[in-house]
Parts: C-alpha cells; structure tokens; sequence
C-alpha cells in the first residue's frame, strides 16, 4: 500500500498539469509482476531523472531522489524487485517489480 500511496502522492505534487491523469497497471512476469504508475504531467527534468537512474541502478553513494521515492525503492528492492523510470513517455512512468508470493 505504501508504495502506491508514494508513487500516486508524487505524481500528484509534481505532476505539475492543471488537468492530470493518473494510471495505474500490472502484467504478469515469469517470477511476479511488473507495474506501472504513469502520469501525463510535466515529467522529470534531465538532471533529476539522471540522479534518480544512477541512485535506481545501485550506481550512486547516496540515494538521490525525495523521501517517497526512497521509500518505494527501499521496500521494492527489499522484496527483490527493481524500480526503474520508463523512457519517451510524456509525463513520468515509474516502473517496477513485485515477485509473485509462495
């Protein structure tokens, strides 16, 4: 629940568009499943997306992202999964894995 509540809280603050639209979705994978939280707002900006990729990727010292995201990562990686931001989409997608239970 934490993980939407944070992915929908900062789509909402920094979607900056007068009119957003927010959607949520999941696939099947192999091991669990991949979803998605995609908003058409304003996107992340280079510098920040590039931080944000280098802190997802495991390539940076100190995460470099807000605390909500933080918090996403830390509870999806935790479970094994991977959090990544999708690329060519309008407005900002945040990817990520959850493995199937049992």
């Amino acid at each position: 629940e934490q993980i939407f509540l944070n992915l929908l809280a900062n789509a909402l603050h920094h979607g900056g568009a007068e009119r957003l639209t927010i959607e949520v979705s999941a696939a099947e994978t192999d091991g669990g499943y991949e979803l998605v939280v995609r908003d058409d707002g304003d996107g992340i900006d280079g510098p920040t997306r590039e931080r944000l990729t280098l802190a997802m990727d495991g390539r940076a010292t100190a995460w470099l992202g807000g605390l909500g995201l933080a918090i996403v990562y830390r509870a999806v990686t935790a479970r094994g999964g991977r959090v990544w931001l999708g690329d060519g989409e309008r407005g900002t997608a945040v990817h990520f894995t959850w493995p199937r239970e049992g």
